[in-house]
């Protein structure tokens, strides 16, 4: 009896011993894992920052762009619109010329010559008004684009 309760003591060393070269072990093997995850994780955080700051340069870049164009296309319209009003203006002078008198006894080539200022005039103003309403539209276009860009811009900081 005490021969097999000497066994199964060394057994229970042996096993016990076993048993600590295990946990050792697998303890080990998890604090390697954990500090390679780290690592990676910061590598990828790192990354991913990277990459959202060159994403927000871009937009930024793209946002002032949509800006400068918005600035021009509003500088256009402006002017567009200074050109209608010359037009009118003209226009209300070559009519104020016109009357019953000067076509009775006025010059006849002067007439005829006022006539066809007159068709120009009303043809540029028709131009104008096409070109004005295109200036308009694009600049409706460029503010929704930029409104988007806003919006892109603001993602791209939250996720930062």
């Amino acid at each position: 009896m005490a021969v097999l309760l000497k066994f199964a003591r060394w057994v229970l060393a042996k096993g016990a011993v076993a048993l600590g070269i295990i946990i050792l072990g697998l303890s080990a093997y998890g604090l390697w894992l954990f500090l390679r995850d780290n690592v990676d994780f910061d590598l990828r955080h790192n990354e991913f920052v990277r990459a959202l700051t060159g994403e927000r340069a871009q937009v930024q870049a793209a946002l002032g762009d949509v800006q400068k164009r918005l600035n021009e296309t509003s500088a256009a319209i402006a002017t567009t619109k200074e050109r209608i009003s010359q037009i009118d203006s003209v226009r209300e002078r070559l009519k104020a010329l016109e009357s019953t008198w000067d076509r009775v006894i006025g010059n006849p080539e002067q007439q005829e010559s006022n006539v066809a200022q007159l068709k120009r005039m009303d043809e540029m103003r028709a131009e104008a008004v096409a070109t004005l309403e295109q200036r308009q539209t694009e600049l409706t276009r460029t503010t929704w684009e930029k409104d988007g860009l806003g919006i892109a811009l603001g993602r791209l900081d939250i996720r930062l």
